[in-house]
């Protein structure tokens, strides 16, 4: 791909690379969130010379993939492989790094489940030792046989360049985000409801038992260390110190198998949940919900303007306005990351004065202005030291 777009701290828009993944024929083309995100114009150049302009149909930040789309017919697709892949089976790395061309690196399966690296909220990832550099990300993870296994999306490097560890989105997630996305407009994703502990995590242990005082013991499974109110968890009887073991009939030895069993699921789905409490194992069914608390499917038209720009919003006092010279303006909550306002650089407890050029007071002003909008919005806010800046985006 080559895309157009702008950084939050650039005046001048950028030019930059990415791969991605023909999943239909009709056009639909799995990528990454992070190329395409900021982009305000999209080039997809295929492999027999063709060029088309793609429109984002969905992003999913919390996975960092998204779907795009190009007009065009007859495509030539890749099929999925969501079922087990092994460490030592031979991958492939496909996609355009540093904008040379479509090029094929070839390594192997170092480890499956990786998570804990800070990249992405949902992390299943699997690792590889076939080179990734700037340019691969969106592009395709395959076994020998040319099955997608997973989309090329990150590396750990000192440099910002190959060392031999990359990272791809496991194809039973990608196509779960391709599905809900294509039918939906947005991801509909099935939560369980508990803060957790990884028992693996022996120094996540140590430290938890240093700050509170405890004596858990490492080993398998998750413990519960809280359960979210009224999440499908809480419903079915799950409480703070229970052990989960299993999910349906998968054995949950770490958070990357709670994470993978619960990944693909939707809100409204049932899963089998074991667990062990005071030395008893005890089994219970759980009704997953959203992190609204539905068991509903939504679309985009059924989101608020908070979700859409990924925002919340408190008025100011008057003597806040007076202290901080303000005629105007909105104190900024619970910013979703890789969201609009995230994107724009907005942060929690900045300072939004104004929107599409009129003052904001409260967040029924923001709605009242951004409620059935759909198309360039303009932020000016104050950051933490006191800047003023601006920053704009489509409204979603």
């Amino acid at each position: 791909f080559e895309f157009h777009g702008m950084n939050q701290n650039e005046s001048e828009p950028r030019s930059g690379l990415g791969s991605g993944v023909i999943v239909s024929k009709d056009g639909y083309i799995l990528t990454n969130n992070h190329v395409v995100g900021k982009a305000n114009e999209i080039v997809v150049a295929l492999h027999d010379g063709r060029k088309a302009k793609a429109k984002v149909i969905g992003t999913d930040p919390d996975s960092d993939l998204a779907v795009i789309k190009i007009d065009l017919k007859d495509l030539p697709t890749i099929p999925f492989k969501t079922s087990a892949n092994e460490v030592g089976d031979v991958v492939l790395a496909i996609g355009n790094p540093f904008g040379v061309g479509q090029t094929v690196t070839q390594g192997i399966i170092s480890a499956l489940g990786r998570n804990g690296l800070g990249i992405n909220t949902f992390e299943d990832f699997i690792q590889t030792d076939a080179a990734i550099n700037p340019g691969n990300s969106g592009g395709a993870l395959v076994n020998i046989n040319g099955d997608l296994i997973g989309i090329n999306s990150a590396i750990s490097s000192n440099t910002g360049y190959y060392e031999g560890y990359g990272f791809a989105v496991p194809a039973n997630l990608a196509k779960k985000v391709v599905e809900d996305i294509k039918k939906f407009g947005l991801v509909q994703r099935g939560f369980l409801g508990v803060g957790s502990l990884d028992l693996s995590d022996e120094d996540q242990v140590a430290i938890y038992n240093s700050q509170n005082k405890t004596n858990i013991k490492p080993g398998s499974g998750i413990f519960v260390r809280e359960v979210t109110e009224k999440s499908g968890a809480e419903d079915a009887g799950i409480k703070k110190g229970d052990i989960i073991t299993k999910i349906d009939n998968s054995k949950i030895d770490s958070f990357a198998d709670l994470s993978a069993a619960i990944g693909s699921k939707r809100p409204g789905d049932k899963v089998t949940v074991t667990y062990t409490r005071d030395g008893r194992q005890l089994t219970t069914n759980v009704t997953l919900k959203d992190q609204k608390g539905n068991t509903s499917f939504r679309s985009k038209s059924d989101l608020t303007v908070s979700e859409k720009i990924g925002g919340e919003f408190d008025s100011l006092s008057e003597n806040t306005k007076v202290r901080y010279g303000l005629d105007s303006g909105v104190l900024t909550k619970n910013i979703t990351e890789g969201g609009e306002l995230a994107k724009i650089g907005v942060q929690d407890r900045y300072v939004i004065m104004e929107v599409n050029g009129k003052p904001v007071n409260s967040q029924k002003d923001i709605e009242k202005i951004l409620n059935g909008y759909s198309g360039n919005v303009q932020i000016k806010f104050v950051d933490d030291f006191g800047q003023i800046r601006t920053g704009g985006f489509k409204m979603p």
